[in-house]
Order: structure tokens, then C-alpha cells, then sequence
């Protein structure tokens, strides 16, 4: 499902566990290794504009090119990544992409 998505466009070995991993700052195993899910929880929380302006800050793309290709100056590509950023680390957010010690036990099972 992510072979033709925006986050393979611009990620070839990045994979969107790993950016979360290093956002929230949390041990490995607390955050889904699905990605489609996790690309899902992203997608419905972000605008198109955010969505592909995080993608693109998240691959080390250029600021300018990333205002350039969303028709954005500087400033408004700024305000645009504190709203997508502030979105994800909102704790709706967080706990959708968690997965609950009662949820992984019950899988285990």
C-alpha cells in the first residue's frame, strides 16, 4: 500500500517507525512497526500541504525546495511544519501510534 504513497517518494530506507522512534523519543518497541497504520494515523491527522511538507522536512529536503514545491514562502512553509509537528505531538496522536501492553499481550496469545 505505501509503494506509490508521498513518504516513498522521498524515503527509500527511512521508514516512518524510525522518524516517530526519534520524535517521541520512546524505546523502540512502544510504537507499531505497521506502517501502513502508521502512515494512515499520519495522513488523517495532517493536511495534504502538512503532510508532504513533514515528509520532505523528514528526508533532509532543502527549505526552500520544500516552500517552492508547496507554493510557500519561508514564512508560511515555517507555520505550516509547527502546525503539522505540534499535530503529531499531540497525545491523540501519540497514543494512536502506541501499542498498549494489554493490546501486545493479547496478540502474543
Amino acid at each position: 500500500m505505501l509503494e506509490n504513497s508521498v513518504w516513498k517518494q522521498y524515503h527509500n530506507e527511512k521508514t516512518i517507525h524510525d522518524v516517530l522512534v526519534a520524535f517521541y523519543k520512546d524505546e523502540d518497541e512502544k510504537i507499531t512497526k505497521n506502517e501502513v497504520l502508521l502512515y494512515a494515523s499520519i495522513k488523517r491527522r495532517l493536511t495534504k500541504k502538512e503532510l508532504r511538507g513533514f515528509i520532505m522536512k523528514e528526508a533532509g529536503i532543502v527549505e526552500s525546495s520544500i516552500g517552492e514545491t508547496l507554493g510557500l514562502d519561508i514564512e508560511g512553509l515555517e507555520k505550516l511544519l509547527r502546525k503539522a509537528y505540534r499535530k503529531i505531538r499531540q497525545d491523540d496522536m501519540r497514543n494512536e501510534v502506541t501499542i498498549s501492553v494489554e493490546n501486545s499481550n493479547n496478540f502474543n496469545t
